[in-house]
């Protein structure tokens, strides 16, 4: 049985890490899967990973999730990558915790992309793997924006709160400050989120991948998935208009 994260408190939440392997790439098996349909039938949709899937048809993935290998063949792309967004949504911490939300920041905010990749690279290796997995699926979706309307900017906009965890500080607040300035917190961090995922986006294609090191005979990846991702290209479409 494949476990899903479910509880709404996030002490009850599982981590990460309980959905990954024990060997290196520390990848859930559920990301590996969907990513793989994504690139293999979807990429071209049209507002990929921006239009939500039916909630119902997410909730029964998920459970298929826990039982058996379900066929994302028979899915529409929305339920596959609203399933994605949920997945890390439902987990304890995003992948950038909030503890490494200053030092993810402090590096974007003075464009200095050693900083930025020592942030990377001392994350958990879950969290580390993941990311530079999600990273490079999402530049190669942004390859095909002709296509399917979605740069990096709009992915960075629709995916930055989901990926990139808040100021733990902040998080602690009296509740009651918190909710005195709702609007402009919330519209604040969510900026940041949104510049911090488009300057990882915004990384080398092979650095990403250099973490995950995929091989057509890497045991570790082929005991987690029965399919392959095709060939990436080299070059990333970055500009189009941002879709709200």
């Amino acid at each position: 049985m494949v476990k899903t994260p479910q509880s709404n408190n996030p002490k009850q939440r599982p981590r990460l890490a309980d959905f990954c392997p024990d060997s290196q790439p520390r990848i859930p098996k559920e990301i590996l899967r969907c990513v793989f349909a994504i690139e293999r039938m979807y990429i071209n949709n049209v507002g990929l990973y921006r239009v939500p899937g039916c909630d119902r048809e997410v909730k029964e993935l998920k459970e298929k999730f826990r039982k058996y290998e379900p066929k994302l063949e028979q899915l529409d792309s929305e339920t596959v990558t609203t399933f994605i967004k949920k997945f890390l949504r439902d987990l304890r911490e995003p992948l950038i915790p909030f503890s490494s939300f200053k030092e993810f920041y402090t590096a974007v905010s003075n464009k200095n992309n050693d900083q930025l990749r020592y942030a990377i690279e001392t994350l958990p290796l879950p969290n580390r793997d993941t990311l530079a997995f999600l990273c490079a699926h999402w530049q190669k979706v942004a390859m095909h924006s002709s296509e399917n309307q979605m740069p990096l900017e709009n992915l960075a906009k629709v995916l930055g709160p989901t990926v990139v965890g808040t100021d733990s500080k902040l998080n602690h607040l009296q509740q009651p400050i918190v909710d005195s300035h709702c609007h402009s917190y919330h519209y604040l961090e969510a900026s940041k989120q949104v510049e911090i995922l488009d300057a990882l986006l915004l990384l080398d294609h092979n650095y990403w991948t250099s973490f995950y090191n995929w091989q057509p005979n890497n045991p570790s990846m082929n005991n987690q998935v029965e399919s392959t991702p095709r060939g990436m290209a080299t070059t990333i479409k970055r500009r189009a208009p941002i879709i709200n």
